[in-house]
């Protein structure tokens, strides 16, 4: 986040079965809270994440359709 110079590390671990949702605040007491998410879809291994503008995106496969898709975790919501 430019405007408040925070910074953000967001941790996902897929192992069957469950999955772990983790964001670590690196300018904050307080600095792990792990998320509630239930995703539908599934990120390989060997796909990289890219950001843009404060936002994650990843490729990822649908778990109903094993469609590819384009999962975005907005970090200021």
């Amino acid at each position: 986040d430019k405007s408040s110079k925070s910074h953000k590390v967001l941790r996902f671990m897929e192992s069957a079965p469950s999955k772990d949702f983790t964001i670590y605040d690196l300018n904050n007491n307080n600095p792990e809270r792990v998320l509630d998410i239930t995703p539908g879809w599934r990120v390989k291994y060997y796909q990289s994440g890219v950001t843009l503008n404060g936002n994650a995106y990843w490729l990822a496969t649908a778990s109903y359709s094993q469609e590819s898709c384009l999962v975005c975790f907005d970090f200021t919501r």
